[in-house]
Protein backbone atom coordinates (compact mmCIF):
# COMPACT_ATOMS: atom_id res chain seq x y z
CA UNK A 1 0.00 0.00 0.00
CA UNK A 2 1.38 3.67 -0.82
CA UNK A 3 0.46 7.04 -1.19
CA UNK A 4 0.24 7.23 -4.76
CA UNK A 5 -2.24 9.28 -6.27
CA UNK A 6 -4.93 7.05 -8.20
CA UNK A 7 -8.69 8.12 -8.96
CA UNK A 8 -9.57 4.56 -8.18
CA UNK A 9 -9.38 4.98 -4.57
CA UNK A 10 -10.85 7.67 -4.15
CA UNK A 11 -14.25 8.60 -2.96
CA UNK A 12 -14.42 11.98 -3.08
CA UNK A 13 -12.51 15.13 -4.38
CA UNK A 14 -13.32 18.83 -3.46
CA UNK A 15 -11.20 22.25 -3.76
CA UNK A 16 -11.35 24.06 -0.02
CA UNK A 17 -9.93 27.25 0.43
CA UNK A 18 -8.04 28.04 3.80
CA UNK A 19 -7.58 31.69 5.27
CA UNK A 20 -4.65 33.12 6.91
CA UNK A 21 -5.73 34.51 10.48
CA UNK A 22 -5.78 38.20 9.52
CA UNK A 23 -7.51 40.10 6.69
CA UNK A 24 -4.69 42.24 6.10
CA UNK A 25 -0.54 42.02 6.80
CA UNK A 26 2.39 44.73 6.08
CA UNK A 27 5.47 44.18 5.41
CA UNK A 28 8.19 42.17 7.92
CA UNK A 29 4.77 40.27 9.55
CA UNK A 30 4.37 36.43 9.67
CA UNK A 31 1.62 35.23 7.88
CA UNK A 32 -0.24 31.86 9.06
CA UNK A 33 -2.68 29.84 7.68
CA UNK A 34 -4.24 27.21 9.38
CA UNK A 35 -5.40 24.23 6.94
CA UNK A 36 -7.38 21.93 9.72
CA UNK A 37 -8.41 19.07 8.12
CA UNK A 38 -10.33 15.68 10.04
CA UNK A 39 -10.80 13.02 7.32
CA UNK A 40 -9.50 14.05 4.27
CA UNK A 41 -5.82 13.64 2.42
CA UNK A 42 -4.43 16.84 1.11
CA UNK A 43 -3.39 16.53 -2.87
CA UNK A 44 -0.66 19.59 -2.47
CA UNK A 45 0.45 19.20 -6.33
CA UNK A 46 -3.27 20.75 -7.10
CA UNK A 47 -3.17 23.33 -4.38
CA UNK A 48 -1.76 27.28 -5.04
CA UNK A 49 -0.93 30.10 -2.45
CA UNK A 50 -3.26 33.45 -2.99
CA UNK A 51 -3.03 37.03 -1.84
CA UNK A 52 -3.73 40.34 -2.91
CA UNK A 53 -1.23 43.22 -2.95
CA UNK A 54 -1.74 46.74 -2.44
CA UNK A 55 0.89 48.73 -3.75
CA UNK A 56 1.23 52.45 -2.19
CA UNK A 57 3.74 54.63 -3.55
CA UNK A 58 6.51 57.04 -1.78
CA UNK A 59 7.61 59.86 -2.87
CA UNK A 60 9.01 58.52 -6.25
CA UNK A 61 8.16 55.91 -8.93
CA UNK A 62 8.79 52.53 -8.00
CA UNK A 63 9.49 49.25 -9.94
CA UNK A 64 8.84 45.34 -9.24
CA UNK A 65 10.65 42.64 -9.92
CA UNK A 66 9.70 39.41 -12.02
CA UNK A 67 8.68 36.69 -10.78
CA UNK A 68 6.78 38.90 -7.93
CA UNK A 69 4.41 36.50 -6.17
CA UNK A 70 7.50 34.16 -5.05
CA UNK A 71 9.22 37.72 -3.34
CA UNK A 72 6.68 38.15 -0.65
CA UNK A 73 7.82 34.79 1.03
CA UNK A 74 11.10 35.33 2.50
CA UNK A 75 11.18 32.48 5.13
CA UNK A 76 8.57 29.71 4.79
CA UNK A 77 7.81 26.97 7.99
CA UNK A 78 4.96 24.21 7.98
CA UNK A 79 4.18 23.06 11.28
CA UNK A 80 1.47 20.46 12.49
CA UNK A 81 -1.36 22.76 14.30
CA UNK A 82 0.70 21.31 17.84
CA UNK A 83 3.66 23.50 16.91
CA UNK A 84 5.75 20.62 16.00
CA UNK A 85 8.04 21.67 13.23
CA UNK A 86 7.94 19.72 9.68
CA UNK A 87 11.45 19.69 8.61
CA UNK A 88 13.32 22.88 8.62
CA UNK A 89 12.41 26.66 8.30
CA UNK A 90 13.15 27.34 4.48
CA UNK A 91 15.23 30.97 4.74
CA UNK A 92 15.31 32.70 1.92
CA UNK A 93 12.89 30.83 0.24
CA UNK A 94 11.90 33.82 -2.09
CA UNK A 95 15.60 33.75 -4.06
CA UNK A 96 15.36 29.76 -4.09
CA UNK A 97 11.90 30.08 -6.24
CA UNK A 98 12.72 32.73 -8.55
CA UNK A 99 15.76 31.02 -9.66
CA UNK A 100 14.05 28.23 -10.03
CA UNK A 101 11.23 30.62 -12.12
CA UNK A 102 13.64 32.20 -14.08
CA UNK A 103 15.95 29.30 -15.29
CA UNK A 104 12.65 27.24 -16.36
CA UNK A 105 10.25 29.50 -16.96
CA UNK A 106 7.88 29.74 -20.14
CA UNK A 107 8.25 33.40 -20.84
CA UNK A 108 8.65 36.77 -19.03
CA UNK A 109 7.66 39.34 -21.75
CA UNK A 110 4.11 40.93 -21.13
CA UNK A 111 2.95 40.53 -24.83
CA UNK A 112 3.25 36.87 -24.73
CA UNK A 113 2.63 35.77 -21.14
CA UNK A 114 0.62 32.82 -20.30
CA UNK A 115 -1.97 31.93 -17.64
CA UNK A 116 1.12 30.65 -15.11
CA UNK A 117 3.24 34.04 -16.09
CA UNK A 118 -0.03 35.98 -15.16
CA UNK A 119 -0.56 34.15 -11.84
CA UNK A 120 2.78 34.56 -11.26
CA UNK A 121 3.63 38.42 -11.23
CA UNK A 122 6.65 36.93 -13.79
CA UNK A 123 6.81 40.18 -15.81
CA UNK A 124 8.42 43.14 -14.20
CA UNK A 125 7.18 46.19 -13.71
CA UNK A 126 9.31 49.51 -13.97
CA UNK A 127 8.21 52.93 -12.92
CA UNK A 128 4.79 53.11 -11.68
CA UNK A 129 3.83 56.00 -10.86
CA UNK A 130 0.74 55.42 -9.06
CA UNK A 131 -0.76 53.28 -6.47
CA UNK A 132 -1.39 49.50 -8.25
CA UNK A 133 -3.45 46.66 -6.42
CA UNK A 134 -2.54 43.19 -7.87
CA UNK A 135 -3.64 39.32 -7.11
CA UNK A 136 -1.26 36.72 -6.99
CA UNK A 137 -1.41 33.22 -7.06
CA UNK A 138 1.98 30.87 -6.46
CA UNK A 139 2.85 27.49 -6.51
CA UNK A 140 4.97 26.71 -3.68
CA UNK A 141 7.90 24.35 -4.54
CA UNK A 142 9.67 23.14 -1.98
CA UNK A 143 8.68 21.48 1.47
CA UNK A 144 5.72 19.41 1.90
CA UNK A 145 4.81 21.03 -1.17
CA UNK A 146 6.30 19.34 -3.57
CA UNK A 147 5.11 16.17 -2.80
CA UNK A 148 3.01 14.62 -5.82
CA UNK A 149 1.40 11.75 -3.59
CA UNK A 150 -1.37 11.90 -1.29
CA UNK A 151 -0.48 13.60 2.03
CA UNK A 152 -2.24 12.35 5.44
CA UNK A 153 -2.44 15.91 7.29
CA UNK A 154 -5.94 14.62 9.21
CA UNK A 155 -3.67 12.28 10.80
CA UNK A 156 -2.50 15.15 12.80
CA UNK A 157 -5.33 17.37 12.06
CA UNK A 158 -3.68 19.30 9.64
CA UNK A 159 -0.80 22.00 9.24
CA UNK A 160 0.07 25.36 9.99
CA UNK A 161 1.53 27.29 6.70
CA UNK A 162 4.06 29.82 7.79
CA UNK A 163 6.13 32.52 6.03
CA UNK A 164 7.39 36.03 6.91
CA UNK A 165 6.53 39.02 4.44
CA UNK A 166 9.74 40.79 3.41
CA UNK A 167 10.37 44.55 3.90
CA UNK A 168 8.86 47.19 1.42
CA UNK A 169 12.80 47.56 -0.21
CA UNK A 170 12.69 44.08 -1.12
CA UNK A 171 9.83 44.44 -3.49
CA UNK A 172 9.07 47.90 -4.23
CA UNK A 173 12.36 49.37 -6.25
CA UNK A 174 12.94 52.99 -6.22
CA UNK A 175 15.78 54.32 -8.21
CA UNK A 176 15.78 57.71 -5.89
CA UNK A 177 16.32 55.55 -2.78
CA UNK A 178 13.78 57.90 -0.75
CA UNK A 179 12.24 54.69 0.24
CA UNK A 180 9.05 55.78 1.54
CA UNK A 181 6.86 53.47 -0.47
CA UNK A 182 4.81 50.23 1.64
CA UNK A 183 2.44 47.74 0.79
CA UNK A 184 -0.15 45.59 2.79
CA UNK A 185 -0.91 41.70 1.77
CA UNK A 186 -4.64 41.17 1.77
CA UNK A 187 -7.35 37.78 1.22
CA UNK A 188 -4.64 35.27 1.96
CA UNK A 189 -5.84 31.88 1.38
CA UNK A 190 -4.11 28.74 0.64
CA UNK A 191 -6.70 26.84 -1.95
CA UNK A 192 -6.37 22.86 -2.31
CA UNK A 193 -7.92 19.81 -3.30
CA UNK A 194 -9.28 17.59 -0.68
CA UNK A 195 -9.69 13.78 -1.22
CA UNK A 196 -11.39 11.30 0.82
CA UNK A 197 -10.09 7.52 -0.10
CA UNK A 198 -12.30 4.91 0.02
CA UNK A 199 -12.59 3.89 4.09
CA UNK A 200 -10.41 -0.25 3.03
CA UNK A 201 -7.25 2.11 1.89
CA UNK A 202 -7.50 5.07 4.43
CA UNK A 203 -7.96 1.81 6.84
CA UNK A 204 -4.39 0.44 5.28
CA UNK A 205 -3.44 3.52 6.20
CA UNK A 206 -4.24 3.94 9.58
CA UNK A 207 -2.49 0.76 10.05
CA UNK A 208 0.63 1.70 8.84
CA UNK A 209 0.92 4.38 11.17
CA UNK A 210 0.08 2.64 13.90
CA UNK A 211 3.13 0.07 12.88
CA UNK A 212 5.12 2.92 12.65
CA UNK A 213 5.74 1.90 8.98
CA UNK A 214 4.18 5.38 7.21
CA UNK A 215 6.98 7.86 5.89
CA UNK A 216 6.67 10.50 3.31
CA UNK A 217 9.66 11.88 1.40
CA UNK A 218 9.71 15.16 0.36
CA UNK A 219 12.67 17.95 -0.77
CA UNK A 220 13.50 20.86 1.01
CA UNK A 221 15.88 23.50 0.44
CA UNK A 222 18.77 24.65 2.84
CA UNK A 223 20.27 28.37 1.40
CA UNK A 224 23.34 30.20 2.53
CA UNK A 225 24.63 33.47 1.50
CA UNK A 226 28.40 33.96 1.22
CA UNK A 227 30.47 37.33 0.77
CA UNK A 228 32.88 36.62 -1.55
CA UNK A 229 36.10 39.08 -2.53
CA UNK A 230 37.47 40.17 -5.41
CA UNK A 231 40.35 38.11 -6.62
CA UNK A 232 41.80 34.77 -7.79
CA UNK A 233 39.24 32.54 -6.40
CA UNK A 234 37.29 31.34 -3.98
CA UNK A 235 36.36 28.37 -1.74
CA UNK A 236 33.53 28.07 1.23
CA UNK A 237 31.73 25.47 3.17
CA UNK A 238 28.18 24.91 3.61
CA UNK A 239 27.32 23.12 6.74
CA UNK A 240 24.22 22.08 8.74
CA UNK A 241 22.78 20.10 5.93
CA UNK A 242 20.29 17.18 7.32
CA UNK A 243 18.59 14.98 4.77
CA UNK A 244 20.30 13.50 1.55
CA UNK A 245 21.93 16.18 -0.92
CA UNK A 246 19.71 16.21 -4.64
CA UNK A 247 21.08 19.19 -6.16
CA UNK A 248 23.40 21.76 -5.73
CA UNK A 249 22.82 25.40 -7.20
CA UNK A 250 25.29 28.48 -6.88
CA UNK A 251 25.09 31.71 -8.83
CA UNK A 252 27.05 35.45 -7.33
CA UNK A 253 24.82 38.69 -7.63
CA UNK A 254 26.73 42.11 -7.20
CA UNK A 255 26.18 44.57 -4.68
CA UNK A 256 23.15 46.41 -4.29
CA UNK A 257 22.52 49.30 -6.32
CA UNK A 258 20.66 52.62 -5.16
CA UNK A 259 17.66 50.89 -7.11
CA UNK A 260 16.28 49.38 -3.58
CA UNK A 261 18.37 51.79 -1.45
CA UNK A 262 20.86 49.20 0.50
CA UNK A 263 23.94 47.69 0.96
CA UNK A 264 23.33 44.39 1.88
CA UNK A 265 20.41 43.04 0.15
CA UNK A 266 22.26 41.80 -3.31
CA UNK A 267 18.41 40.64 -4.05
CA UNK A 268 17.53 42.57 -6.91
CA UNK A 269 21.03 42.07 -9.19
CA UNK A 270 21.37 40.17 -11.54
CA UNK A 271 22.78 35.98 -11.43
CA UNK A 272 26.12 37.38 -12.83
CA UNK A 273 29.22 35.63 -14.42
CA UNK A 274 31.33 38.01 -12.59
CA UNK A 275 34.63 36.53 -14.29
CA UNK A 276 34.19 33.04 -13.04
CA UNK A 277 36.50 31.28 -15.16
CA UNK A 278 35.58 27.32 -13.38
CA UNK A 279 33.95 25.56 -10.86
CA UNK A 280 34.06 22.31 -8.83
CA UNK A 281 31.22 20.95 -6.13
CA UNK A 282 33.03 18.62 -3.39
CA UNK A 283 30.46 16.48 -0.96
CA UNK A 284 31.95 15.16 2.14
CA UNK A 285 35.72 14.31 0.88
CA UNK A 286 34.31 13.69 -2.36
CA UNK A 287 34.42 15.67 -5.32
CA UNK A 288 30.62 15.79 -7.78
CA UNK A 289 32.49 16.96 -10.58
CA UNK A 290 35.24 14.59 -12.49
CA UNK A 291 37.54 17.55 -13.03
CA UNK A 292 37.26 21.24 -12.75
CA UNK A 293 34.45 22.74 -15.15
CA UNK A 294 35.33 25.55 -17.50
CA UNK A 295 33.23 28.47 -17.94
CA UNK A 296 34.83 29.36 -21.26
CA UNK A 297 35.65 33.51 -21.21
CA UNK A 298 34.47 33.50 -24.81
CA UNK A 299 31.13 32.21 -25.02
CA UNK A 300 30.51 32.95 -21.68
CA UNK A 301 29.68 29.60 -20.18
CA UNK A 302 31.30 25.86 -21.43
CA UNK A 303 28.34 24.04 -22.84
CA UNK A 304 29.66 20.99 -20.28
CA UNK A 305 28.06 23.86 -17.38
CA UNK A 306 25.19 24.36 -18.98
CA UNK A 307 24.48 20.47 -18.94
CA UNK A 308 25.59 20.14 -15.68
CA UNK A 309 23.00 22.79 -15.06
CA UNK A 310 20.27 21.00 -16.65
CA UNK A 311 20.71 18.14 -15.37
CA UNK A 312 20.37 19.29 -11.87
CA UNK A 313 16.78 21.53 -13.05
CA UNK A 314 15.82 18.44 -14.17
CA UNK A 315 15.46 17.11 -10.78
CA UNK A 316 12.96 19.89 -10.08
CA UNK A 317 10.67 20.70 -13.08
CA UNK A 318 6.98 20.56 -12.77
CA UNK A 319 4.56 18.55 -15.26
CA UNK A 320 4.33 21.27 -18.65
CA UNK A 321 7.27 23.29 -17.75
CA UNK A 322 9.91 20.68 -18.27
CA UNK A 323 12.34 23.34 -20.15
CA UNK A 324 15.20 25.40 -19.49
CA UNK A 325 14.30 29.11 -19.78
CA UNK A 326 13.37 31.15 -22.28
CA UNK A 327 15.68 34.54 -23.89
CA UNK A 328 15.71 35.87 -20.76
CA UNK A 329 18.71 33.57 -19.62
CA UNK A 330 20.59 35.51 -22.20
CA UNK A 331 23.73 32.97 -22.80
CA UNK A 332 25.15 36.26 -25.01
CA UNK A 333 27.64 38.49 -24.47
CA UNK A 334 26.64 39.10 -21.09
CA UNK A 335 24.18 36.58 -19.47
CA UNK A 336 22.07 37.74 -16.66
CA UNK A 337 20.97 34.34 -15.23
CA UNK A 338 24.49 32.73 -14.44
CA UNK A 339 24.16 29.70 -12.67
CA UNK A 340 26.39 26.67 -12.07
CA UNK A 341 25.09 23.77 -10.27
CA UNK A 342 25.35 19.96 -10.52
CA UNK A 343 23.04 16.93 -9.70
CA UNK A 344 24.06 15.15 -7.07
CA UNK A 345 22.47 11.16 -7.25
CA UNK A 346 23.58 11.56 -10.53
CA UNK A 347 27.40 12.35 -9.50
CA UNK A 348 26.81 9.38 -6.48
CA UNK A 349 26.26 6.35 -8.57
CA UNK A 350 30.00 6.94 -9.96
CA UNK A 351 31.27 6.62 -6.91
CA UNK A 352 31.11 4.13 -3.93
CA UNK A 353 32.52 6.29 -2.02
CA UNK A 354 30.06 9.40 -2.41
CA UNK A 355 27.35 6.42 -1.82
CA UNK A 356 28.57 5.39 1.45
CA UNK A 357 29.55 9.07 2.53
CA UNK A 358 25.87 9.32 2.67
CA UNK A 359 25.03 6.83 5.56
CA UNK A 360 25.37 9.81 8.03
CA UNK A 361 23.06 11.99 6.32
CA UNK A 362 23.74 14.55 9.40
CA UNK A 363 27.37 15.10 8.56
CA UNK A 364 26.91 16.37 5.19
CA UNK A 365 29.26 19.34 4.37
CA UNK A 366 29.18 20.41 0.66
CA UNK A 367 32.51 23.17 -0.38
CA UNK A 368 31.72 24.82 -3.17
CA UNK A 369 35.11 26.13 -5.45
CA UNK A 370 34.99 29.20 -7.43
CA UNK A 371 37.93 29.70 -9.91
CA UNK A 372 38.51 33.97 -10.30
CA UNK A 373 36.13 36.56 -8.60
CA UNK A 374 36.38 39.85 -10.62
CA UNK A 375 34.05 41.89 -8.43
CA UNK A 376 32.94 41.62 -5.11
CA UNK A 377 29.72 39.84 -4.36
CA UNK A 378 27.61 37.97 -2.74
CA UNK A 379 27.37 33.79 -3.62
CA UNK A 380 23.80 32.47 -2.75
CA UNK A 381 24.65 28.30 -2.36
CA UNK A 382 20.88 26.38 -2.88
CA UNK A 383 20.92 22.92 -2.04
CA UNK A 384 18.06 20.45 -2.25
CA UNK A 385 17.88 17.84 0.07
CA UNK A 386 15.68 14.36 0.04
CA UNK A 387 13.74 14.44 3.23
CA UNK A 388 11.79 11.81 5.46
CA UNK A 389 8.89 12.54 7.81
CA UNK A 390 6.93 9.66 9.65
CA UNK A 391 4.00 9.90 10.58
CA UNK A 392 3.11 8.42 14.31
CA UNK A 393 0.00 7.85 16.44
CA UNK A 394 -1.18 10.74 18.67
CA UNK A 395 -0.96 13.38 15.86
CA UNK A 396 3.22 13.26 16.07
CA UNK A 397 5.30 13.10 13.28
CA UNK A 398 9.47 12.46 13.32
CA UNK A 399 11.86 13.99 11.00
CA UNK A 400 14.04 10.93 10.01
CA UNK A 401 16.86 10.67 7.72
CA UNK A 402 15.87 9.62 4.19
Amino acid sequence: MSLEKSSSNELSRRTQPFYARKQSYNPSQQVQIEVDLQREFLDFENSRLFFDVTYTKGTNNFSLPSWTAASFIQNLRVKTLAGQMIGHEIREYRAWARMIKELMSNNENAATQGAEDLLEGAVALTAQSANLTTQYGHKLLSHLFSIKQYYPAHFHQGIMIEFDLPTAVQVMEDSISTLDHTFSVDNCRFVADLVQLKPEIENEMVKMMENQKLFVDYMEVLTQENALAAGSGENYDVVGIDGRVKAIFQYEQGSASARDGTTGDSYWDSKLQNGLAKYRFKLGANYLNYQNIDCDAANNTNREAIYELMKALDSHHEDGQKQFGSSIHDLGASPINFVVAVKVDKAQKNSDKVISSMIDKDRNNVRVELTTVTAATTSYTHISLDKRLQILPGSIVRNVRS
